[in-house]
């Protein structure tokens, strides 16, 4: 997505949120607003997200509970110095991952111990060679993969491109944070029918898979179509594309394995939200979650948790809304349930500015 700042998380036993500007406390606030509190934080399953706010460089997390309460905002590390393109996070084992992105890429993980303490406590470690020279990196997909020896990597997928004046060509960029902490080399991602105007990218793992969804102009087609890919081992399948089946013109896509199917939304630029997925190869038609309708939306992200699929929007209207829903579906009938878009912020205090990027990682169970 063409994003000044977006967002995820996870870990697994709650859910977790960032955003950006003034100081609304430290790690030691991660208490629910509700009664019941730190019994839930030993058997609920985590997920995490993150906002980012305009006009500031800060961020700022909450934790959602078992029982649907959000824990208070509150901003627990140093940030960069500039504010964010995009800002990303997957389940690392029992960790979170997260990276941020502008020139250049920047990581700091989250310990599901130690009371969720940052391992970088003074602020954001640049992802080696992503931030020599002039390169912007407008989107960010970010991923756990399992090993040959079923150990956890993170998996970026990345949009780059110069940030020189009048630079358009984008390109695909993928990058591997090793079980031994160490990062790969910059990795140019060459796929067959595919030009250099990508816009949006991101990813999601299933053991040793790695599944992208990404939006790109393909050779001379001027229409911004949605494409889909797999990495096993070094090797790319040929993409494919997602059919498109209503009016909209993507403009912003998440991915989330469920059931270790593909689960895809995607954000049009009537600024509404539609969901597909990918059964026994085939992609289902696009249709707008129930209750999504209403509202107009202007980012999106998504996680599996619990065998089912938790999805986060921000308003695209300028206030301080950020929405949370879970997609169920009754594996005999194939019946899918929607809950309510509920509203977040006034579950956590209330957020410090407009949001302008959302982000979620989950961890299955």
């Amino acid at each position: 997505m063409i994003r000044y700042f977006r967002c995820v998380g996870a870990a697994l036993l709650l859910q977790t949120l960032i955003v950006s500007c003034a100081d609304i406390g430290s790690d030691a606030d991660d208490t629910e607003l509700s009664s019941t509190s730190q019994a839930l934080n030993a058997g609920a399953l985590e997920h995490m997200a993150i906002y980012g706010l305009d006009g500031t460089s800060t961020t700022y997390h909450t934790k959602r509970f078992a029982n649907g309460s959000w824990s208070r905002l509150n901003s627990d590390m140093v940030n960069l110095s500039v504010r964010p393109l995009q800002v990303e996070g997957t389940m690392l084992g029992d960790d979170t991952l997260w990276i941020q992105s502008n020139r250049g890429l920047f990581w700091n993980r989250r310990f599901k111990a130690n009371n969720g303490e940052w391992e970088h406590k003074n602020g954001w470690q640049p992802v080696p060679n992503t931030t020599s020279g002039n390169i912007a990196y407008w989107a960010v997909g970010l991923a756990e993969v399992l090993n040959a020896s079923g150990l956890p990597e993170a998996h970026v997928c990345a949009i780059t491109s110069s940030s020189a004046p009048g630079a358009v060509s984008r390109i695909f960029e993928h990058h591997v944070r090793f079980a031994t902490g160490q990062w790969s080399a910059r990795n140019f991602v060459i796929l067959p029918g595919q030009g250099s105007f990508y816009t949006d990218v991101d990813c999601a793992g299933r053991g040793q898979e790695l599944h992208a969804v990404w939006i790109n102009k393909a050779g001379t087609d001027p229409t911004p179509r949605m494409f889909h890919a797999q990495r096993v081992g070094n090797n790319w399948s040929t993409p494919t594309p997602i059919p498109n089946n209503t009016v909209a013109i993507p403009t912003a896509i998440a991915i989330a394995m469920v059931l270790n199917e593909p689960h895809v939304l995607m954000l049009g630029h009537n600024q509404i939200l539609y969901h597909t997925r990918l059964r026994a190869g085939t992609w289902s038609p696009w249709k707008m979650p129930v209750g999504s309708e209403v509202l107009r939306w202007s980012e999106v992200t998504a996680a599996e948790v619990h065998n089912s699929l938790h999805v986060i929007v921000a308003l695209a209207d300028g206030t301080a809304g950020a929405h949370h829903a879970i997609r169920t579906e009754n594996v005999f009938t194939g019946e899918e349930t929607w809950t309510s878009f509920n509203a977040i912020s006034p579950h956590t205090g209330g957020a410090p500015g407009r949001v302008l990027r959302v982000a979620m990682a989950g961890s299955a169970p």
